[in-house]
């Protein structure tokens, strides 16, 4: 039986050497779901040993013994979660939010020959997900994991504006001050070179005020969406005298976005430059994180997106209640048998949408409408920013444990499923892109139990 604000662990077996299969060791089977206090409950079932089918079993080790015993006891589960608890917030993760942002934040006030904040520090809750087909058989990953998704409450730092005279600005959009040294603030999520030297017939000089809102990342639609254009309510607090928006070289299709969302929020007169050179900004503001990738995002994206208009969808056509945001045009992590958990859906009422077939404002009308909305991880679910606090988002993950689509949803208190279609192992920046195997793992109950 699924509960909601839960882990749900599959069997697992494995084939032994004499045929025979066995349970693997050490598979957990973890409950978050919330007491009346608010915090969530942990609940770990240790199996340990193995069996070779039928009535054989293994002995229990003394551990696993142990474990059976403490499980057995409602008193004692209690106390287990309370030990569990306070051991997790004793960890780094319980602590490092708010140290790591202020000492981040302190940098970059170091840096800049100015700032000024704009927004306090916030914190906002998290709800608990509800997680299938978790396969996790590394230990320090698997407790990783636990830790992120036991954090009641996420923190975000506070949100300023940096100035910067005579500052360099490259075409990926990092930033050297007038000596020429890199300015950590245009550093965020990548590694660029600490020193740059740019000759005068290399460089384009800009006068008067220039905005910079984006980071590592533009090429993308849901990092633009939620880390970069939000930025723009920040600049907003500024009385600005025709800035100068730099862009960086970006896709037709996210160019277009940029800059109908600056047609609609920023109607003060500005001018927009198109990074394909170095140059030097006379006087250069960039507004400070709005997120930490991929676990912390600030109240200020949610607050951005709710003040955009209402928007009809052109042609007069009904708004779909289900939807399925289809990765079949994508370049980047397709899925061999997507066609399969199409046909299930499409039988359980739900519409394909592909988002790379409609413009952007289509797409804020889609997921508006949207109640409940389903797709494999990927930036077009990103737009689920856009739908309802009340809306339920599922998300079939390819075994890359992504936090950044359930921090979405904790930020908009929607509900959030989460399905592995794969083992979880390390992730590095090659796993993220290549093609996604065949779906590993049963989907179809899980998906029947979320749809209902």
């Amino acid at each position: 039986m699924y509960r909601p604000g839960s882990i749900y662990v599959p069997v697992i077996r494995q084939q032994s050497k004499n045929g025979r299969y066995r349970h693997r060791a050490k598979i957990r089977w973890i409950c978050l779901n919330e007491t009346s206090r608010g915090w969530p409950c942990i609940l770990i079932l240790m199996f340990a040993g193995s069996y070779g089918g039928g009535n054989e079993s293994a002995p229990l080790t003394k551990r696993a013994r142990s474990e059976a015993r403490l499980i057995s006891s409602g008193a004692e589960l209690e106390s287990r979660r309370k030990v569990e608890m306070s051991r997790l917030r004793r960890t780094r993760r319980w602590t490092e939010g708010k140290a790591w942002m202020s000492e981040l934040i302190s940098v970059y006030r170091s840096e800049a020959e100015s700032w000024q904040q704009i927004n306090p520090s916030s914190i906002y809750a998290r709800k608990p997900p509800n997680i299938f087909n978790f396969q996790c058989h590394d230990e320090q990953l698997r407790r990783f994991i636990v830790r992120e998704v036991a954090t009641e409450n996420a923190e975000v730092g506070a949100q300023d504006i940096y100035m910067f005279r005579n500052a360099y600005v490259r075409p990926d959009a990092t930033v050297y001050n007038s000596a020429g040294h890199l300015i950590e603030l245009s550093a965020i999520d990548r590694a660029p070179e600490k020193n740059f030297e740019c000759r005068g017939e290399d460089c384009h000089r800009v006068g008067g005020q220039s905005v910079l809102i984006f980071k590592a990342g533009f090429d993308n639609y849901g990092h633009l969406l939620i880390e970069m254009l939000p930025k723009i309510d920040l600049i907003l607090e500024e009385n600005f005298d025709n800035p100068t928006f730099l862009l960086p070289v970006m896709s037709p299709a996210l160019h277009s976005v940029v800059l109908e969302v600056l047609k609609v929020y920023y109607r003060e007169p500005y001018r927009i430059i198109v990074l394909d050179m170095n140059v030097i900004a006379e006087e250069l503001y960039i507004p400070g994180p709005v997120s930490k990738h991929n676990t912390r995002k600030s109240k200020q994206v949610a607050d951005f997106w709710a003040k955009l208009p209402n928007v009809e969808w052109v042609g007069g056509r009904s708004y779909p209640e289900k939807i399925y945001i289809s990765r079949r045009g994508s370049s980047k992590r397709p899925i061999p048998d997507e066609g399969k958990v199409e046909q299930l859906l499409v039988e359980k009422g739900f519409s394909i949408i592909r988002p790379e077939e409609h413009a952007f404002f289509d797409q804020v009308a889609i997921f508006r409408r949207a109640r409940q909305i389903v797709g494999p991880l990927g930036a077009g679910l990103s737009s689920s920013i856009f739908a309802g606090e009340t809306s339920t988002i599922t998300v079939l993950d390819p075994g890359l444990y992504d936090f950044f689509f359930y921090d979405l949803c904790s930020l908009r208190g929607q509900e959030f499923n989460w399905i592995f279609t794969q083992p979880l192992d390390y992730k590095t920046v090659a796993s993220l892109h290549r093609p996604t195997q065949e779906i590993f793992v049963d989907v179809k109950r899980p998906l029947e139990w979320v749809l209902g």
